[in-house]
């Protein structure tokens, strides 16, 4: 614990949680369905999944918020605790909605092979509902929004860190993690159903690029606390 402490600040650690899930998703509280697709527990599991990335993006705020105001910049920290609450609910009111539409077809609740089972759910989710009158199933279309959401607020931190460091290095080392983030992301998106392999090696990816970008972020604030003493 003291060698991460020395890497990453305490008051930053609950953050990890985020990647940790990420790397563990059949308990159910990953941002993306489960690969072993036990859906019921992952819809159980909707309300700890928003308390726990909660309790994961609180100290992201609380560490942003001097940098944000040091600069001037008060609206871009505004705007993205708009975004992440919006993703997160977001997230947890549409995968309800997108579950309910999987678990609502006939073949699901059969006895079918699990090859079967992980065709069946591809097919569904990614065939879009077209009857605009029916909101319970229109509103999945827009299921990959809040992901996308994120991956804005991703950039707009990378962005605001991006601006404060002074080294070169530091500043290509911010884009190289950003970069991390959106491919694992996206990765996770495209794999979790269809190459474990892959999918662990995305997940990693996304953990690394987070990772870091959690380092950079405590390293960040703690120059504007001695920039604030100064």
């Amino acid at each position: 614990m003291e060698a991460l402490t020395d890497i990453i600040p305490s008051s930053l650690l609950p953050c990890l949680a985020l990647p940790f899930v990420e790397l563990f998703p059949n308990l159910g509280l990953s941002w993306w369905t489960p690969p072993n697709l036990k859906l019921e527990q992952y819809v159980s599991n909707g309300m700890l999944r928003v308390v726990l990335q909660i309790i994961a993006w609180y100290p992201v705020f609380e560490a942003l918020l001097p940098i944000c105001t040091g600069t001037g910049d008060s609206n871009t920290f505004s705007l993205l605790v708009i975004l992440v609450a919006a993703a997160i609910v977001g997230r947890y009111f549409v995968m309800k909605k997108q579950i309910k539409r999987v678990t609502d077809v006939t073949l699901w609740n059969s006895n079918i092979p699990f090859e079967k089972r992980q065709a069946l759910f591809t097919a569904v989710t990614y065939s879009k509902p077209t009857n605009i009158n029916d909101f319970e199933r229109l509103c999945v279309r827009y299921e990959s929004m809040p992901s996308k959401i994120l991956g804005v607020a991703a950039c707009m931190i990378s962005n605001v860190l991006h601006n404060k460091l002074d080294n070169e290095d530091d500043k290509t080392k911010i884009l190289g993690i950003l970069a991390m983030i959106v491919i694992g992301g996206i990765g996770i998106n495209g794999t979790r159903h269809g190459n474990i392999g892959l999918d662990i090696v995305f997940r990693c990816v996304l953990g690394l690029g987070y990772g870091g970008l959690i380092y950079y972020l405590g390293k960040v604030s703690d120059m504007t606390l001695l920039e604030s003493i100064n």
